[in-house]
C-alpha cells in the first residue's frame, strides 16, 4: 500500500513540475515510464539463484537554465520497483545529478554534484560513473546511499593555456555490514595548452585520501597524468592519456606498505546525425565498498543509432577486472561483465516504446565459480515536450 501511495505522488509530483517552468526562466521536462522486466539469476549468484519478474514505475525530471555567462542544468530520478518473488525486496530507488557553471571574462567557476540511493544488484540499471565498482561485489541485496560533490575553477592565462583546481568529496554509506562504508577526497591541479584548433595537451598532478573508519583502512594515492585531445573531425573526439600512480597503505593488524602502477586513459566520442557512441578504456585505482581501494582494468560503451526515422537501436556495455593492491586484500581479481542492447520505437513525439536483454556474468579466481544473468525489459515512456 505504501509503495502504491508513493508511485502515484511521485508522478503527481513529476507532471506538476511542468507548471513551473512558466514561472522563471527555467526549461523543465517531465518523464514519466512504466516497465516489466524478467531475470533468471538477479543477485547474480553462483548457486542458489533467485529469478523473479518484476514491474516498476519511474518518474524523472530535466531542468536546465542558460545564459552567456551561467548555465544550470540537473536530473531527478525516483524509480520503484515491485518483485513478484517475495525472497526479492521490493524498491524504492532516487537519483539526482546537478551541474552548474559560471563563466567570467578570464575565470569559469563550475559545480558538480550528485547522489543516488540504490541497491548493489541494481547498480547498472541507471548509468553511473566509471569508477563507481560496487557492481557486483556482494549477492545480498543492501542498499547503500552515494553522494559525491565537485566544485572546480579555471583560469584563462593567456589565449592558448589555461590553468584549473578541482577538488572532489566522495561518500558511500551500506545499510548492512556486508560492504564497508567510506569516504574520498580528491584534489587535482592540471595546466592545459592548445597546440592548434584541433589539439590539446593537458598535464595534472593528483592526491586522493581514502578512508574506510569501521575497517580501520586508509589509503593515500598521488598521481601524474598527461592527456593529449585531437579533434579528427567536427564530429570525432580522441583522447589519450597515460601516467603513474604510487599508493601508500595503512591496515593496522594486517599490512601497510606501497604500491607502484602506471594509469592509462583511451577516450573516443562520436555523435553523427544517425550515430553517436562513446568509449572509454582505462586502468586506474578506484575506492570500494570491500573498504579497499583496488586497480581496475575496463571498458565502458554507449552507442546509440537510428535504424529508421522513428527506429532506433542502442547499447551500453561494461567489462571490468579487479583486484586489490594488497595481497590479502577482499577483492581478488574479480571479473564483470554487462551488455545490453536496447530498441526503441517512437510511437508519437512524446511516447516511446523500447524492449531490451540485459547479460550479465561475475567470475572469480580461477577455483570460484562464475554466475550468469539474463534479464528481459519492456517499457512505456511519456516525456513531454
Amino acid at each position: 500500500m505504501k509503495t502504491t501511495v508513493g508511485m502515484g505522488m511521485a508522478v503527481a509530483g513529476v507532471i506538476g513540475l511542468s507548471t513551473f517552468a512558466n514561472a522563471a526562466d527555467w526549461q523543465l521536462r517531465p518523464t514519466v515510464a512504466v516497465g516489466a522486466e524478467y531475470d533468471d539469476n538477479i543477485r547474480l549468484a553462483a548457486k542458489n539463484e533467485e529469478s523473479t519478474s518484476g514491474a516498476w514505475l519511474t518518474g524523472a525530471v530535466e531542468f536546465g537554465s542558460e545564459s552567456e555567462i551561467q548555465e544550470t542544468k540537473g536530473r531527478l530520478r525516483l524509480d520503484f520497483i515491485n518483485y513478484a518473488n517475495s525472497k526479492v525486496p521490493d524498491e524504492n530507488n532516487q537519483y539526482f545529478n546537478f551541474t552548474t557553471a559560471h563563466k567570467g571574462q578570464l575565470n569559469t567557476l563550475r559545480l558538480d554534484a550528485a547522489a543516488r540511493r540504490d541497491t548493489t544488484i541494481v547498480t547498472d540499471r541507471v548509468p553511473t560513473s566509471p569508477e563507481d565498482i560496487d557492481v557486483a561485489l556482494t549477492t545480498t541485496q543492501v542498499r547503500r546511499t552515494r553522494a559525491t560533490i565537485s566544485p572546480s575553477w579555471r583560469h584563462q592565462l593567456s589565449q592558448r593555456t589555461d590553468v584549473g583546481m578541482a577538488y572532489a568529496y566522495l561518500g558511500t554509506t551500506y545499510d548492512k555490514n556486508v560492504l564497508v562504508d567510506y569516504h574520498r577526497h580528491d584534489l587535482k591541479l592540471d595546466v592545459g595548452h592548445n597546440l592548434s584548433e584541433r589539439d590539446r595537451l593537458t598535464v595534472n598532478v593528483g592526491a586522493s585520501d581514502y578512508r574506510a573508519p569501521d575497517a580501520n583502512k586508509k589509503y593515500d594515492t598521488v598521481s601524474v597524468v598527461g592527456e593529449y585531445e585531437r579533434h579528427l573531425s567536427e564530429t570525432f573526439l580522441g583522447v589519450i592519456g597515460v601516467g603513474a600512480r604510487r599508493t601508500n597503505f595503512d591496515i593496522p593488524g594486517e599490512s601497510n606498505g606501497q604500491d607502484s602502477g602506471a594509469i592509462l586513459r583511451l577516450r573516443g566520442e562520436r555523435k553523427g546525425e544517425r550515430t553517436t557512441w562513446d568509449g572509454l578504456v582505462e586502468r586506474s585505482v578506484y575506492p570500494s565498498g570491500s573498504g579497499d581501494v583496488v586497480e581496475a582494468d575496463q571498458l565502458v560503451l554507449q552507442v546509440r543509432h537510428k535504424l529508421r526515422p522513428l527506429l532506433e537501436f542502442s547499447m551500453r556495455a561494461r567489462f571490468l577486472k579487479q583486484h586489490s593492491i594488497v595481497n590479502n586484500g577482499s577483492n581478488q581479481d574479480t571479473r564483470y561483465v554487462y551488455v545490453e542492447p536496447k530498441l526503441a520505437w517512437l510511437m508519437s513525439r512524446e511516447l516511446s516504446l523500447s524492449a531490451s536483454y540485459r547479460y550479465r556474468r561475475k567470475s572469480g579466481e580461477a577455483n570460484t565459480p562464475s554466475a550468469d544473468s539474463n534479464a528481459a525489459y519492456v517499457e512505456l515512456t511519456y516525456a513531454a515536450l
